[in-house]
């Protein structure tokens, strides 16, 4: 059993402290530069899309994309419209991260190849300052993650020897919700959706479970993902509030219209396989992933003002002007 839990366990840790390593340094070395990009691409709902999309592909996390949008909501930087277009944009590039777990982590044993980044990224840390060190912890993440990835493969390949999971609910819609919540409470737990995602590509991969349920358990952790973002703005003013629930009302519709779509969707997968050579696998999972996010953003981004007044209805303003953007959540807003 510990031949199983111990390595499961320490790549899930390692893969975990690899992304906020990753994330912390490489926001800490863009500093304030990152900060007055993400205000001025964000001029019209598709320019924020397209800031949050590249934000997030870049810094590797939606959470730390989002709850920084929400602070710079709160302070009155961006507009609430922008806003939306920024959320929406980081569930897209959110994403990103599949892809690499998919093409690279999983094919390649990379976690011994990049030891030397996590020794070369302390030495960094240790010895130098300001965006030296702050790269140096970047590294550190970066080579984490791999070696994460490696130890969580090590672990899924023995739990697949010993254990079956087909008894999970799969072939009707119905399972696929119930799969899909499965998939929800494990980002609540880990408080990391690229981690749950990662240990679902790294389940299929090892055959432990199947394609549908791998599917069911990715639309789960999208969903989840919004957690972080609703726990900031709790108590925060009604503009961070709005954004929060902006970014829980794309992804839990764009998660519901997966599940009742999902046959199309496989069957659109299964299509894109054929038509560009992509190998079934853990790839055609990180293509999933981005198509019933794209078909989501396909749906939402055309209708982002009419989206706001939605949510706008829902929260209306209150209190005094000259106060309503002062709260906690600017906390979150990376310093100067």
């Amino acid at each position: 059993m510990t031949d199983i839990l111990f390595p499961f366990l320490g790549g899930i840790g390692l893969f975990l402290m690899g992304m906020s390593l990753l994330s912390q340094g490489l926001i800490a070395f863009a500093g304030n530069a990152l900060k007055r990009s993400l205000i001025r691409f964000t001029g019209t709902p598709f320019k924020a899309f397209l800031s949050g999309t590249l934000a997030t592909a870049l810094v590797q996390s939606s959470s730390a994309t989002t709850v920084t949008v929400i602070g710079f909501v709160s302070a009155g930087l961006i507009t609430f419209s922008q806003a939306i277009g920024f959320v929406i944009g980081a569930s897209l590039g959110n994403t990103g991260t599949g892809w690499i777990v998919a093409t690279l982590g999983l094919r390649i044993s990379l976690g011994y190849y990049t030891l030397p980044l996590i020794g070369i990224g302390a030495l960094m840390k240790l010895f130098s300052k300001g965006r030296a060190a702050d790269m140096g912890v970047a590294l550190v993440g970066f080579g984490m993650i791999f070696l994460g990835l490696d130890t969580l493969q090590q672990g899924m390949q023995g739990f697949s020897a010993h254990y079956n999971l087909s008894g999970l609910p799969s072939g009707g819609m119905l399972d696929d919700f119930l799969v899909m919540l499965i998939g929800l409470v494990m980002t609540i737990v880990m408080q990391s959706s690229t981690a749950a995602i990662a240990t679902t590509l790294a389940a299929y991969h090892a055959a432990a479970i199947n394609f549908d349920q791998a599917a069911a358990l990715v639309v789960g952790a999208a969903v989840g993902t919004t957690v972080t973002g609703a726990l900031v703005a709790i108590g925060a003013t009604i503009p961070a509030k709005r954004t929060a629930l902006a970014n829980i009302l794309f992804n839990l519709a764009a998660g519901l219209i997966a599940i009742v779509l999902l046959p199309l969707l496989i069957a659109a997968v299964d299509l894109l396989n054929a038509r560009f050579g992509l190998t079934p696998g853990a790839v055609s999972l990180a293509a999933f992933h981005t198509l019933f996010i794209g078909l989501g953003v396909a749906l939402f981004l055309p209708f982002t003002p009419q989206f706001a007044r939605l949510i706008s209805h829902f929260l209306p303003e209150r209190g005094e002007s000259l106060v309503q953007h002062l709260d906690d959540s600017l906390y979150s807003v990376p310093p100067e």
